[in-house]
């Protein structure tokens, strides 16, 4: 992932095209022609021909041209952190990524992010959503969340704990799953408008 992206940064660049990092996206409004602007963190604001609208799951963009495409609680929560080793990761997140499913209604994705880091995330079913835990985290906030990742993947073999207990505090995190049901563009309200 990490060399993906250096290597999309590195054609833009050489293309000429200026990356403004560390921005936020308060909204977008609708021009004449199919054009938009961008407002920016600032009060700045920048006008386009198209507009890729990626910036996630709490998505200004969308909020502003879809206001009707909210985001559904999909009744699983998530505990996630990233891991750091002195050397290789253990196997099989070295160089592989996967699922493992326990049986019980929990479940570990594992990836590799480079050759010393690994995330993993193990989540579970719930019927109703919990409060997101996002950093900065307070120590016994964080160590109360990795011993309840320990717990609900108990049924899950090494090296899950070995993950968990070389977790880096400061990527820890608890989140709910939301989805949204896919839509055709260039229909309704985004009919005019060129935004992806």
């Amino acid at each position: 992932r990490n060399v993906l992206r250096q290597t999309l940064v590195d054609a833009v660049v050489e293309n000429g095209v200026e990356i403004v990092w560390e921005t936020k996206v308060f909204g977008v409004e609708r021009l004449e022609g199919g054009r938009m602007r961008v407002v920016l963190g600032g009060g700045e604001s920048d006008e386009c021909d198209l507009l890729i609208a990626a910036d996630g799951s709490g998505s200004k963009v969308r909020a502003v041209l879809r206001p009707e495409d909210v985001l559904e609680f999909q009744k699983v929560v998530a505990i996630m952190g990233n891991s750091r080793f002195v050397d290789e990761p253990p196997p099989p997140a070295n160089k592989d990524w996967g699922l493992m499913l326990s049986g019980t209604g929990t479940g570990l994705f594992v990836s590799p992010i480079d050759v010393h880091r690994v995330t993993w995330c193990i989540s579970y079913l719930s019927p109703e959503p919990r409060a997101t835990l996002k950093q900065p985290l307070g120590k016994q906030e964080a160590d109360a969340l990795l011993e309840e990742a320990l717990e609900r993947g108990k049924e899950i073999p090494e090296p899950f704990r070995t993950y968990v207990e070389a977790t880096d505090v400061d990527t820890l995190q608890m989140f709910n799953f939301f989805d949204k049901a896919p839509f055709e563009h260039y229909t309704e309200s985004l009919k005019g408008v060129n935004v992806v």
